[in-house]
């Protein structure tokens, strides 16, 4: 018996792991498996860690026919320029589903958060937004919006894309990547308003803690889709919880974490959440329920959820 545990430096999943079609359709799989078979996926654990401003989560998830169940450490640290570390830190750990066992430890340092939630902002998209949008907005100029781009354009023929960042340096690199590597039209917009005036797509990718887009933000004589990946955690929000009202369709990744963790929690704040309305990604994935003609508004929310992490462990697993 072989009970050498095995470790992937991030070097090793750079190297082997990329956001393509395969990617998106692992985690699109990963979705449905939440949607249809047992699975336990624990309350978040999370340790604010104000003194050094950082933070770090954990997350978990077990599947019963999977031959292995994840736990995963997730830091920030911004300050870490200021050492010439890397801001991101943290594992995923597999183990044997059946002893428990140390499988794989794979050191990604993020590398895998980062990508898993690009592919989940493509499935989202894949299914929500309008198939005719040609005009894309992003909130946010870090590398989750590059990758949310990019992870867009494997799913959507859009034409342009408008950054608003309050960093203007980050939007400017980040509109030359679009142009250069997409080879899409790009332009900086110097308020939010702007950015959104003609969006049908729209991504928000910030640590907001305060909201970022209100009714008078949006065009709705056409359809518009949102996905908002930034509200993560009880401290932060992206949009207003006016939006709840107008959007025909409101989906989230997990219920439960959302009303904790993600947009729906400031939905709740101001009123009762009819939870009829709110449809669960992976429910969408599995009836195949794309957007309706009918459709104006739709919002997706994801906070992340840890069946996502084992799902691109166990595939980063196997590549590298």
């Amino acid at each position: 018996m072989n009970n050498q545990s095995r470790i992937i430096t991030q070097r090793m999943l750079e190297d082997s792991v990329t956001l393509d079609e395969k990617l998106i359709e692992i985690i699109q799989d990963a979705f449905i498996t939440l949607a249809k078979d047992p699975a336990i996926t624990p309350q978040i654990q999370q340790i604010p860690m104000d003194a050094v401003n950082g933070q770090v989560c954990v997350k978990s998830a077990y599947v019963p026919k999977l031959p292995y169940f994840v736990v995963k450490i997730a830091g920030i640290f911004p300050n870490n320029n200021e050492i010439n570390e890397q801001s991101n830190q943290g594992c995923m750990c597999l183990f044997d589903s059946t002893s428990g066992k140390l499988d794989t430890l794979l050191a990604d340092n993020g590398l895998l958060t980062q990508l898993r939630t690009a592919a989940s902002g493509a499935v989202a998209a894949k299914f929500l937004a309008p198939k005719s949008g040609k005009y894309v907005a992003v909130i946010g100029a870090g590398v989750q919006a590059k990758l949310q781009l990019k992870a867009l354009a494997l799913v959507s023929n859009f034409e342009s894309v408008s950054i608003f960042s309050r960093t203007t340096e980050k939007a400017d690199i980040l509109s030359d990547w679009v142009k250069d590597h997409l080879k899409k039209d790009s332009k900086v917009s110097q308020n939010i308003a702007e950015a959104l005036a003609d969006a049908e797509i729209i991504i928000t990718t910030t640590g907001a803690t305060d909201h970022l887009i209100n009714p008078s933000h949006l065009n709705l004589n056409k359809p518009v889709h949102i996905t908002a990946m930034g509200s993560d955690s009880p401290r932060k929000n992206e949009l207003s919880p006016e939006l709840y009202s107008l959007a025909s369709r409101y989906v989230c990744d997990l219920k439960s974490q959302s009303l904790c963790l993600g947009e729906l929690r400031t939905v709740a704040a101001t009123g009762e959440v009819d939870f009829t309305k709110v449809e669960e990604l992976g429910e969408v994935c599995a009836q195949q329920s794309f957007r309706r003609e009918e459709d104006t508004l739709s919002i997706c929310d994801l906070t992340g959820v840890g069946i996502l992490d084992l799902a691109i462990a166990s595939y980063a697993r196997n590549m590298a």
